[in-house]
């Protein structure tokens, strides 16, 4: 099943659950005489006022069935969607709603190995050495993140616990809060995924693993560098699986952002030509995260 099935099947549960607690509510509560006739008094008005083609003014009604319901100790006889603008159903007119769509990424992201989420409005910059340029760095990030993403690729270098991962799991949540699909995942996970996809005689399965990367709308990969596989064929694969995600992208103007412990030229030294000169080029944003090692020091 694909994340977009799944989340709806997740969002339906919901909505089918809060649905049957509405009705057993209403069942239990038209028992007591006195709800019921309330309850019938104000369908009696709805449909009367409707015949005259008038809105019914229920506001009576319903101050007088709510004392009852507390009365008689039950909660709602109305369900209480998650989502009231599409009241759980994961579509507004035919167009997917912005609930789905972060039921999805948050499946994504529980699915990549990537980790948990952190918040721009939660980072305290006193834990840095560098703090003024560090905020600049997360100001730049999060108005990325609010952008139309000119720029197509984010390249955040830095040592081990500089805090690379921290960032994009910032910017993961926030583009999430936006509406926005994004997939977040290990460089080493991604490619065992491009020697899987390699490997399978099925096409369809072939198809589907590459595809997911090519069009999600937001692509993090994290820790480029730590992806070697374990013989020289096995990279040249990885390199190649590596180009066609970056260079699909691109082509699809789709953002994609890379954090990596490789400095720029380091980068250059490793790197397939075809990969670096898609990365390389104005489109991108290069970033260096200097500081030591926050891990080490107890404060990420």
């Amino acid at each position: 099943m694909d994340s977009r099935n799944e989340a709806l099947k997740i969002i339906t549960a919901r909505k089918r659950l809060e649905e049957a607690n509405a009705r057993d509510n209403l069942t239990k509560a038209l028992k007591d005489a006195e709800f019921a006739r309330l309850y019938n008094g104000k369908m009696e008005l709805i449909i009367n006022s409707a015949k005259q083609g008038e809105t019914a003014n229920t506001q009576d009604y319903d101050k007088k069935i709510n004392e009852r319901l507390q009365k008689l100790g039950i909660t709602s006889i109305i369900p209480k969607y998650d989502c009231e603008v599409c009241q759980d159903s994961g579509y507004i007119e035919g167009r997917v709603c912005s609930c789905l769509k972060r039921q999805q990424s948050l499946l994504l992201i529980k699915n990549s190995g990537f980790g948990q989420m952190q918040s721009f409005a939660d980072v305290h910059f006193d834990i840095f050495e560098n703090s003024q340029e560090m905020q600049k760095i997360y100001t730049l990030m999060k108005n990325w993140c609010h952008s139309d993403f000119k720029k197509k690729i984010i390249y955040l270098a830095g040592y081990p616990g500089t805090g690379k991962t921290y960032l994009i799991q910032c910017m993961a949540n926030e583009l999430i809060n936006l509406g926005k699909e994004v997939i977040a995942i290990s460089a080493y996970k991604l490619s065992q995924d491009i020697l899987r996809g390699f490997a399978s005689k099925d096409i369809d399965e072939k198809d589907s693993i590459m595809q997911n990367y090519f069009k999600t709308p937001v692509l993090f990969i994290d820790d480029l560098g730590t992806e070697q596989g374990a013989s020289s064929t096995q990279n040249s694969i990885i390199q190649s699986g590596l180009y066609y995600i970056i260079n699909e992208r691109k082509n699809s103007e789709l953002p994609t952002v890379i954090t990596t412990n490789l400095d720029f030229g380091d980068f250059l030294a490793n790197y397939d030509e075809r990969i670096t000169s898609r990365i390389a080029d104005d489109s991108t944003i290069k970033l260096q995260l200097l500081g030591k090692d926050l891990r080490f020091k107890g404060k990420i």
